[in-house]
């Protein structure tokens, strides 16, 4: 692992074999093991982004429909529920006050779990930030209050990611997802 800019977090889970994600800061590639008590990945960015697949009942994924305003970030696209690792605030954290804020979910950092951390480039997505992507499972869909964005959709294996209108990253993350 090389990259004078990375920055080492080291975190402990109470789980013994929980899954670890690596991120090497040199080609920018994450790659999954397991160890059993100690999570360890490298932060490439400063700016840190963390969003929640969340996952009906019926194995559906659900995600964002972005406003379209100028602006912002992928306007109009399919995106993960999320937001900005504010200062002092885990990537679990920031995970589940976004998810409050923009449906009114209560998850805790608890009912969540870590799926994987991308980067984000950008010559590719238009911005650099290291993207922690959580997953929350057993998701009750009527109890979704939209607060942010234009509302929500579901997305199947069967769905044919390239017609949908997704964020580079979001299709990235959903062809990982339906892999596994």
């Amino acid at each position: 692992m090389d990259g004078e800019d990375a920055k080492w977090r080291r975190r402990k889970y109470p789980e013994p074999g929980r899954r670890i994600t690596l991120v090497d800061a040199a080609p920018h590639a994450v790659r999954q093991f397991f160890q059993p008590d100690t999570i360890l990945y490298v932060e490439v960015f400063d700016k840190k982004y963390a969003g929640v697949l969340l996952i009906a009942p019926d194995g559906r994924v659900i995600m964002q429909k972005r406003d379209n305003k100028p602006g912002i970030t992928n306007p109009g696209k399919v995106t993960t529920f999320g937001g900005s690792v504010e200062a002092g605030e885990t990537p679990e954290e920031a995970a589940a006050r976004e998810i409050k804020e923009e449906l009114s979910l209560d998850l805790t950092a608890k009912s969540i779990s870590l799926f994987k951390v991308f980067n984000k480039r950008k010559e590719t997505h238009g911005e650099d930030s290291t993207c922690y992507i959580y997953l929350a499972k057993d998701i009750d869909v009527s109890a979704i209050e939209v607060k942010e964005g234009q509302g929500y959709v579901q997305i199947s294996r069967d769905d044919d990611l390239e017609k949908l209108n997704l964020s580079v990253l979001t299709a990235e993350i959903l062809r990982e997802y339906f892999r596994g």
